[in-house]
């Protein structure tokens, strides 16, 4: 199992602004996913963060269930 703690650490608004999206979509991939696919998060002094590790494990898994339709 993989602990997010453990890895490389950066704000959802960082994310945004690197991957050139709305600062909206990073938590949307969290909330509601995107085919099937949620981007791992926590919480952490009340602002939310991914990991590195994170947001490539989610960018492999979506780009697979893309492929498997």
């Amino acid at each position: 199992m993989t602990h997010l703690l453990n890895e490389t650490r950066f704000p959802l608004t960082e994310l945004a602004s690197e991957q050139g999206v709305s600062p909206a979509t990073p938590y949307r991939w969290a909330n509601r996913g995107v085919n099937g696919v949620r981007l791992e998060i926590y919480v952490l002094g009340g602002r939310h963060y991914t990991t590195r590790e994170a947001f490539d494990r989610f960018v492999g898994a979506t780009t697979e269930a893309v492929v498997a339709r």
